[in-house]
Parts: C-alpha cells; structure tokens; sequence
C-alpha cells in the first residue's frame, strides 16, 4: 500500500487560464437606429468592410490569421474565406480588443502567478459577451492552484481605477468593452449571465489521469466556482467526470456555471493544442449564450411577426446554429450539451429550428 501511494503522481501545473465570461443580451435593439451592429444592413454591412479589409473601426473579425478549430469546425475549413451570408447564417460576432486597465494581487505562496490579462468583447447585433482571460504561469501543485485562485477571489481588483473582485470582473470590464467599440449601452432585457472557465493547459504528471476522487479533482472543482469552501465540497463521481471529443486523455467536470479540465497525458506533447481548447471552449461558451437567449425571446415574436424584420433573419439562424453545435457533426465539446441544457431547458431553440 505504501509502495502504491509513493507511485501516485503529483500533478504540477506550470501554466494555466482562466477565463470570466459575462454576457448580455438585448434583442430589442435589433432594428434600431442606435448601435451600429443594431439594424441588419449595419451588421452585414460591417462584415463585409471587414472581409474585403476596408473598415478602420475598433470591430474585427472574430478570429486571428491562422488556423482556429472552432470556425473551421463550424463554418468549414475555408471558413477565412466565407461570403457574408455565410456569416450572417451563423450570427458570427465582430471582436472587440478593449484597452482596459487591470490590476490584480500577487497570488500567495510560490506557485503560479498571473502573467497577463486580456479583455475582448465579442458583439453580436443584439447581444454583447465580455470576456476577461487571466494567464497564469509558474510551478504549483492543483491544489495550490486552488488554494491562490480562491484567494485572488476574495482579494480587491481594480479596473479602470475602481475596486471590484474576480467574480465581476467581466461585468465591471462590460461598459469599457461596449463604449470602445461605440456599441452603445446594453439594457440588457434578457437575464445577463456569468461563467467562469478555469483551464490547466500545461503541466506534468503521471500517463493516468487522477481517481475520480484524487484531490486535484477537488481542487478542480473550487477552482471552477471560485468559493473558499473547495476542500469540504464532493468530489466528483466517475459518472460526472465527461471524456472530450479530442483525445481519452482529456477529461472534463461540468460544475454549475463553469467546466474545469485537467490534460492528463499530453502536458509535455501537445501545448498548443492545449491552449488551443480552452480558446474553443470560450467562444462555444460566448455564441451559447448570445444565441440562446435570442432564439427563446424571439419564439413567440416568429408567430405574430411583430417585430423588426432583424428577427425573423436572425433568430431561425441562431437556432440552427445552436442545433448544429450540439451536433456531433459540426463541434465537439463536452460543454455543449450541459450549457445548452443549462440555458434552454424546455429546448424553445429546438422548437425553432424545426418550425424552421
């Protein structure tokens, strides 16, 4: 027995993300003067100076020159190359790169320590998603990780000068975001929505991943829901813990608002590829929730046709594309099913897309 527990691996993370998402949708926007991604004319409008390079605003393409698994996945692999029909069918937001001032505490102990913060906005003519990037680099045990994540919780942040803490971050950077891109203010109709991605993209330890019990599952898990009490919580049971698509050595637990992964065997042999995921995992998580909430607002307007014309372009599109992404067939995520569930649990988009 002592033999076996001197075998057992200590999972050292040597970098990682975290990611804060705070969305905010407002179709009643759709139609209207103001905003300019507001009226349908202006959102194909802007994609279009986009793709042909001629728009010197703030908005950008929702991808960076390269290769990105997500859009090829979901628009297909010549997916740099789509008309704006095609992006239009799919609702693809514009991407906002906001200069927002961020200052974080020193996370205690020796571990890992923030390295970088990035905030960008992804717009959408009816919904606005802020998400707030915190990488983190360094030598640490998970649950070390834990221990340093749940103090910076608890810790004051300031942004732009004022005080805030982790968990409304994303909120607080929101404004910033919209008014750098003059998107104009969100009145936010719809119930606005928090997630928080916590992702341990490189590291080192055994060619098994954890028991289901092991403490960096636990760790995991406050990580994720970013709470002072994460060693007296559950750990999670094998029937939680979901493989990825990509790979038997990735597992994932979905916990409330947020999913937690550790990648057991390809620390060392797949980095990129790592950093890769979470990405994907980030815009998933940012199209779900602009669309979602679109498509549930819009059912009944699709039967009295009393809204702007907007709707009845958009909202079958989000559906569809929610339906494809839920698909085996279009993109693969063990975060897909269980937000979609978390955010329609009647499946309303269903009922559109098959009306459709």
């Amino acid at each position: 027995m002592a033999g076996d527990q001197a075998k057992t691996p200590t999972w050292q993370a040597k970098q990682a993300r975290l990611t804060l998402l705070y969305a905010e949708s407002d179709p009643g926007r759709l139609g209207q003067q103001s905003g300019r991604l507001a009226r349908y004319a202006d959102y194909a409008g802007t994609l279009t100076s986009l793709l042909a390079d001629g728009d010197a605003s703030t908005f950008e393409l929702p991808w960076d020159k390269g290769w990105s698994n997500y859009w090829a996945w979901l628009l297909g692999s010549g997916y740099a190359d789509s008309t704006v029909d095609a992006l239009v069918k799919r609702v693809v937001p514009l991407r906002v790169r906001a200069s927002v001032d961020i200052t974080v505490p020193d996370l205690p102990g020796p571990g890992l320590k923030v390295t970088a913060i990035r905030a960008e906005g992804f717009m959408y003519p009816h919904a606005a998603v802020t998400a707030v990037t915190l990488e983190l680099g360094g030598d640490a045990t998970i649950p070390e990780t834990a221990d340093g994540i749940t103090a910076l919780a608890e810790a004051p942040i300031m942004v732009q000068g004022a005080e805030t803490r982790l968990p409304q971050m994303a909120e607080k950077v929101a404004g910033h975001v919209r008014e750098s891109c003059g998107f104009g203010v969100a009145t936010a109709v719809s119930k606005s929505s928090r997630f928080r991605l916590f992702s341990v993209i490189n590291g080192t330890g055994g060619t098994e991943a954890p028991a289901a019990n092991a403490p960096e599952w636990v760790a995991l898990q406050g990580i994720s829901s970013l709470r002072r009490d994460w060693a007296t919580s559950p750990p999670p049971s094998p029937d939680n813990i979901l493989k990825l698509s990509f790979g038997t050595p990735k597992l994932a637990h979905f916990n409330k608002d947020a999913v937690s992964y550790i990648l057991a065997s390809n620390f060392a042999s797949a980095r990129s590829s790592n950093s890769c995921y979470h990405r994907n995992q980030v815009l998933l998580a940012a199209h779900l929730f602009a669309l979602i909430p679109l498509v549930r607002w819009a059912k009944p307007h699709l039967v009295t046709h009393d809204t702007p014309v907007e709707v009845d372009r958009l909202a079958p599109a989000a559906a569809s594309t929610i339906v494809d992404l839920r698909g085996r067939d279009a993109y693969r995520s063990a975060l897909t099913t269980p937000l979609a569930t978390l955010l329609d649990p009647d499946n309303e988009v269903g009922a559109v897309a098959n009306a459709g």
